[in-house]
This record gives structure tokens, sequence and C-alpha cells, in this order.
């Protein structure tokens, strides 16, 4: 064969014009599923085609409902090996029920129970972060069967980590989004995990727990990739709506009149340290900042438990560093904290922390201290 019979064999190849717009802009092979591509799903983007496209292809008037099965086909094909019939159960359980505790928000239920399956079954530790916690809720409904569904839930965890974990120094636009619901996963299964009695919540047996690590990590994703993930589904859930006119806001009145007293503590013996000083009044001033966002017009916030956790999310370093070594003044600010868990025990996931954690809190002080935390106490309503 000749080279001029080559070249014009090359140039006769005919091309695919029926992808999706956003595997066209990124120059990648389409498989042109409906209503969403895998690349489109594995991503947790919006995937769209062109209304040629999509008018072409309704020209067969089985053509939707072929695509769909095959979509649904491939997808359990790609289930992870082992998935047995527990794990349906547990699956089914969050997308009817689960999902609609994680948040009071319609637009983050319905896009926890529709995309976040879909890009679990894209990204194996996704799904297995999503039945992870769907088991712990499980646990949570049929007490008769809890340790059953715990077992279920550590056992998928344990398998997520394995896979998600060594992606974290790997993150790219490619994974930032599944990445980042496996540590939102994460958050939720480890607040709705027994409780350890050593368990100081953002610290465990002087360490910073993974999860935490997670969720101040997401921090720096969502900077580095933020057009993946405000040209995502799952933007709904990560849009904090975080706007500086909630911060200028007062605190009500027996509130602040606390975190004074609160803020003048930590001045009187703190003289000598000024950088601990700054530390705590900058862990404070977030705190407060939180307070106002749940509290907004001397109420509860409908995002209240998005605003909740908003501190955890900012917090420093170096006031980690001083709750690993149980310091005093570092602790009162976290019983201040305790108060915004309170407020949401009516989530399964929360319930009970906050008596928890002022207790331990609590039980760390010395006499004089414990003074400092009494207006957190009081409003928990926990007795000593």
């Amino acid at each position: 064969m000749s080279a001029t019979s080559v070249k014009r064999s090359g140039r006769s190849r005919p091309k695919t014009r029926t992808g999706c717009r956003t595997c066209k802009q990124r120059k990648i092979k389409c498989d042109e599923r409906r209503p969403s591509c895998a690349n489109c799903i594995k991503r947790g983007v919006e995937c769209a085609f062109n209304k040629s496209t999509a008018t072409s292809s309704s020209l067969s008037p089985t053509a939707d409902s072929q695509s769909c099965s095959t979509s649904i086909g491939d997808q359990i094909a790609n289930l992870p090996a082992g998935f047995g019939f527990i794990d349906f159960e547990i699956l089914h359980h969050f997308t009817v029920s689960t999902c609609f505790t994680i948040s009071s928000e319609p637009l983050v239920r319905n896009t926890l129970r529709v995309t976040l399956p879909q890009i679990g079954f894209a990204n194996d530790y996704v799904l297995h972060a999503i039945l992870s916690v769907a088991a712990l809720h499980l646990s949570h409904c049929k007490t008769e069967k809890s340790a059953f569904y715990i077992s279920h839930a550590i056992q998928h965890h344990r398998i997520a980590s394995a896979t998600a974990v060594p992606l974290l120094s790997k993150i790219s636009a490619e994974n930032c989004v599944p990445i980042c619901m496996f540590s939102a996963l994460t958050f939720i299964f480890a607040l709705a995990s027994p409780r350890q009695p050593e368990d100081f919540l953002v610290v465990k047996s002087s360490t910073v727990p993974i999860w935490l690590l997670l969720l101040k990590g997401v921090h720096s994703v969502i900077e580095a990739e933020s057009e993946t993930i405000t040209s995502s589904p799952l933007v709904a859930i990560f849009q904090h709506n975080l706007q500086e006119e909630n911060f200028t806001r007062s605190l009500p009145i027996d509130t602040n009149e606390s975190f004074v007293e609160l803020e003048n503590n930590i001045d009187i013996y703190n003289r000598s340290y000024p950088t601990k000083c700054r530390i705590l009044h900058e862990a404070v001033s977030k705190l407060k900042r939180s307070y106002i966002l749940v509290y907004g017009e001397d109420r509860l916030s409908s995002n209240a438990i998005k605003y909740v956790f908003t501190w955890l999310y900012h917090i420093s370093d170096d006031f980690l560093k001083l709750l690993k070594e149980i310091d005093q003044e570092a602790l009162c600010v976290l019983g201040y904290f305790c108060v915004l868990l309170k407020q949401q025990e009516n989530s399964w996931w929360i319930e009970g922390w906050a008596t928890h954690l002022v207790s331990k809190i609590y039980s760390q002080l010395d006499e004089l201290h414990r003074l400092w935390i009494r207006w957190p106490i009081e409003q928990i309503g926990w007795v000593p």
C-alpha cells in the first residue's frame, strides 16, 4: 500500500459529533449515555448534549429507554466486587431515608438522593462511604439489629478509606468532587459512630481525627478546584453562602454578654502569653460568626446545621494544637461550641454529642476554669 493511500485512508476516517459538550471541550471520548455520560458522572459535573444531538437520538421511539436501561445495567455491572443483598438494602435506605436526615435544604437533599449515588457508581470509595453512613442510620432505626449494621458500616468505611486516603495527595479536577464527597460522608460517619469515653470530638487520644483533617482539607480543595466545584451538580452542598453582611449582625444579648466574659478571662489569664492569647481570640471570633449565622435575626437559621460546623472548618492548626495539649482555656472555647451542637441534636448523627463533649471538658478543667463554662452548661441543661 502506498503512502498516498494511507494518507487518504486517514482523512476519510469518520468522526463522532454526538458526544456531550463537556467531553468535546476536554477532547476526550464520550460514551454518549443519557442523561449523563460516564465521564461527567465520575467528575461530578453537569452533562449536556447539543439539541441537534438530542433530536437525532430521539428519532427512534425506544432510544431513551434503551439508553436508560444500558446505563442502569452498566451501573450494576460496575458495582464493587462482593456487593450483596444487604448492600442493596442499605443503599435503598440511603435514597429513601438517610439523605433526608443530613440536610433540611431541598436542593441538597435532592443532590444527595440522586446525584451522589451516581458518583458512587463511578467511584467505589464514594459508594462505600454512602453505605457506611446509611448502615449507621439503620443501626439507629433498627436497634434490635444495631450491632449487625454497625459492623457493616465499619467494614464499608475501612474499604472506602483504603482507596480514598492515598488520593488526598493526588487531588485534581478529575477526582476533587468525589474526594470532597468522601470527606463530607466521613465527617457524618465519625459523628454517627459509637462514641468512645476519651473522645473530645476534635481530639482523640491526643491526635486530630482523620475526619477533621479531611474537613479542613476540603477548604483547600474547593479553593484550588473552584471552577470544577461550581460547575458541578454538587455546588449546593459546598456553597456556604457566607456573605459578609451576615457577620455584621449582633449576637443575641445574653450570648454576647457571655462571650464578652469569656474574652475578658482570656485577656486576664494570658497577659504573659500574647501568642496564645491571639490564637484563642481568633478561635472565639470565628465561633461568634457561627453563632450569628446559626441564630440569624435571633432565631435558628434554616441553614443552621451547615453553619454549626463552619467553625470546625475554619479553626486554625495552632488552636488544634492547644486542644491536643488539653489546654484549659482552649477547652473552654470548645465548651461554647457545645451550645451550637445542642441546637442540632434532633439530627440522629449529632444526638448526644453536646452533653458528652461538655462533660468531658468539665472533667479536664480545674475549679477556676469550670466557672468559665457555666453559661454553656446552663444552656445545654447538663448537671455536673
